[in-house]
């Protein structure tokens, strides 16, 4: 009776497994069948496509591009609270700079005693002032405070990574080898063989579709799903995969050849993003849509979209195919998650406050990530100003400022109160880096992303308001605004404790001024040159 039983357990399970086996087979099957249709789908567009590449072309103008930003012109101040021996040393760190902006020093009126620091008076935290605050009037201030204004926060720019028309199949069955290429210091790997080649004859519409319909074959499909599987595991943003594309096609056709061009139009195009093919006879040229407004950069107007050049030169007409493809999306500038570039070391610096001694550190950054941002264009989202700061103030910091920087600030603030610790941020970045327009260093306005301060031995206001945004959210973890005056860039905190000082309400939410341009100044405290009476505010969220 037991062997039977122990007979009948095995033949059970015996069926079970071959039915497991038989169902993970069809189900292979009817997963290779249906990528298979997504595939074809996807070349049964493409090829509609080429058949309208054959024909629509039409001469367009180039528009001149949309001014650079002005630089800045808030001159750094040194606070006149300062005590002597500060004011003589910041002093002689600015002298040059104001001397040749302002021939002189003016002078400025001496302002009340500021709040020590360390030392918040109590009455100033007591519940009844607190709710004085809270029941406070835009612009009707009270003895604690200097200004109240009320600005409404910017939208935020839902990002969304555009993806292909259909998931894109590999061919397993292919016989090329990976070929190696760099981007940023970064080494990457498709299949990519001779079978890849070719030679554009002429530029003519009819030689573009032809080489375009060579691109149908599957060892296009290898190297687009190549493409895509390195972007999701770098975490490569729109404009990183754009730049590692041309890095790949430069490498394998020759540096902005017609053929690099023709192919890295392919990949972009059939990765999901909104293209379009140009010529002038002699240079394939691929323009870009985008979400954002770039300035800086000449583009070509089609129905609603500037479509950019940002290769190669760009020629007063152009010839250019209009023609959509399906579920196109145009490039976004934002970097929402942290990207994945080989390290290389650069220089360690060393960064120390002059208010705070003890509070100095060292810190080495990534070349290829300081590579990577100076190709990135200025760029602004919608008519509002101030997304072009908010973009790089979003970024979020890399691994190396995370893993270096960051536990060594942390053990320095360890149980001091929110106001103590964003008093030793705002000191440290007043104090612990020199300052220089961009127009000086750079020929036009260039903001930094919070790394390149870091990097960098010069910055100005907006770059240093970027960085100091990123401190406060990340190490104390209070909500920060940029603040935009006139000629001028700072920044806000919303303290979870009542603080004294300039202020600013958004939704009854209270951001109190900080200014890493005025040097030595207090939290709450202003220069007398800054407009605050037309200050506009954009909130920047902890965690982005």
């Amino acid at each position: 009776m037991k062997k039977l039983l122990i007979g009948i357990f095995s033949i059970l399970c015996l069926t079970n497994v071959n039915a497991q086996d038989n169902f993970k087979s069809e189900f292979d099957e009817f997963r290779t069948e249906s990528m298979k249709e997504f595939n074809d789908f996807r070349k049964e567009c493409f090829a509609e496509y080429i058949d309208f590449v054959r024909q629509a072309w039409a001469e367009v103008g180039v528009e001149r591009p949309i001014p650079l930003p002005e630089d800045e012109v808030f001159v750094p101040e040194i606070n006149n609270d300062a005590d002597p021996e500060t004011n003589s040393w910041l002093s002689r760190q600015l002298g040059t700079l104001k001397t040749k902006i302002l021939g002189v020093f003016s002078s400025k009126k001496k302002k009340e005693t500021p709040v020590d620091a360390d030392a918040m008076p109590e009455n100033l935290k007591s519940e009844k002032k607190q709710q004085e605050v809270a029941n406070a009037k835009p612009g009707k201030g009270n003895d604690a405070v200097e200004a109240l204004y009320e600005r409404i926060r910017a939208p935020k720019d839902p990002y969304q990574q555009p993806q292909p028309l259909s998931p894109v199949q590999e061919d397993k069955s292919s016989l090329n080898d990976y070929y190696a290429f760099k981007s940023f210091g970064t080494e990457y790997k498709v299949r990519m063989g001779d079978n890849c080649r070719f030679n554009l004859e002429y530029v003519g519409s009819n030689a573009i579709a032809d080489a375009l319909k060579n691109m149908l074959h599957t060892q296009f499909d290898n190297i687009l799903f190549d493409c895509l599987k390195l972007r999701e595991e770098h975490h490569l943003s729109d404009w990183a995969y754009y730049q590692m594309l041309c890095d790949l096609v430069d490498s394998f056709y020759g540096k902005e050849t017609n053929e690099a061009n023709l192919v890295l139009a392919f990949l972009y195009m059939q990765s999901g993003y909104k293209i379009r093919m140009g010529h002038d006879r002699e240079h394939v040229f691929v323009l870009l849509a985008s979400k954002h407004r770039i300035t800086g950069k000449p583009y070509y107007k089609l129905g609603d979209d500037n479509f950019y050049p940002m290769r190669g030169k760009s020629p007063e007409r152009m010839s250019i195919c209009d023609v959509p493809f399906q579920k196109e999306m145009g490039l976004s500038l934002i970097i929402p998650d942290i990207q994945d570039f080989a390290f290389e070391a650069t220089e360690p610096r060393t960064i120390s406050s002059l208010r705070y001694p003890e509070f100095s550190f060292t810190i080495s950054l990534n070349k290829n990530l300081i590579d990577f941002y100076n190709t990135y264009p200025s760029s602004v989202l919608g008519n509002n100003d101030m997304t072009r700061w908010a973009m790089y103030a979003n970024a979020p910091m890399t691994e190396e400022v995370k893993n270096q920087l960051y536990p060594q600030m942390s053990a320095k603030l360890q149980g001091l109160s929110e106001y103590e610790a964003v008093s030793r941020l705002l000191n440290w970045v007043q104090t612990g880096f020199d300052y220089k327009f961009d127009n000086e260093v750079w020929g036009h306005d260039r903001p930094f992303f919070g790394e390149e301060s870091l990097f960098y031995p010069y910055c100005d206001c907006e770059d240093r308001a970027i960085l100091l945004s990123h401190l406060v959210r990340d190490l104390v973890g209070l909500n920060t605004a940029l603040v935009y005056v006139p000629g001028h860039l700072a920044m806000a905190v919303e303290f979870n404790k009542y603080v004294d000082g300039c202020y600013f309400l958004v939704d009854g939410r209270r951001f109190t001024f900080c200014d890493p341009t005025y040097v030595v100044s207090r939290i709450g405290e202003y220069s007398p040159q800054t407009q605050l009476d037309k200050a506009q505010l954009y909130l920047l969220e902890k965690g982005i």
